[in-house]
């Protein structure tokens, strides 16, 4: 993974850039293969680049993996205080929400992953979130997800569950989990 470069996304043409180079692709490997979403919402070029926008306009940090031809993986946060539902799921339930980034999103393209690049992606992102104290969701049946994050150092955060409505399921149970760095 030597060749690959960790490339901070500052503006909106950046952000179309690594769209058109494949950051729309990898997100849709990453998200779309799960039997929880409808494969054809996250391999889509505009909603992937609706929900990468969201976070420059809330003024949160986009990291990518790649090289000038292909993203392999990517990851972005934002302040709690600006993801309006999260924070409502949470507010009543942690000390000072205002203290914290939220993790949206980190996914690593299958033919990339156990090559170190999540690790080196959060690595990026914690060096550049200007509070000490992150969170983020996944499933809860997602075991191997939730094993990497403990591996990082996160915790369950107790207390709260949250249950989203998906299209293709009747429910998807998420779980959150918080570190300190």
């Amino acid at each position: 993974m030597d060749n690959y470069q960790y490339l901070l996304v500052k503006n909106y043409e950046e952000l179309l850039n690594h769209l058109n180079n494949g950051l729309h692709k990898t997100f849709g490997n990453c998200f779309g293969t799960s039997s929880h979403y409808n494969e054809k919402e996250w391999d889509d070029f505009d909603n992937v680049k609706k929900v990468f926008e969201d976070y420059l306009r809330k003024r949160g940090i986009i990291y990518l993996c790649g090289d000038e031809n292909k993203v392999v993986g990517f990851t972005a946060a934002v302040p709690l205080l600006t993801e309006k539902e999260r924070y409502e799921e949470l507010k009543n339930n942690l000390d000072e929400a205002s203290k914290y980034w939220y993790i949206g999103d980190l996914g690593v393209h299958i033919d990339y992953r156990n090559n170190k690049i999540g690790e080196e992606l959060l690595k990026h992102i914690f060096k550049n979130i200007p509070v000490k104290n992150v969170i983020l969701r996944t499933r809860k049946d997602n075991e191997r997800a939730i094993k990497w994050y403990l591996k990082q150092g996160f915790e369950y955060h107790t207390g709260v569950n949250e249950v989203t409505i998906i299209s293709t399921t009747e429910g998807d149970e998420r779980v959150f989990m918080k570190k300190t760095i």
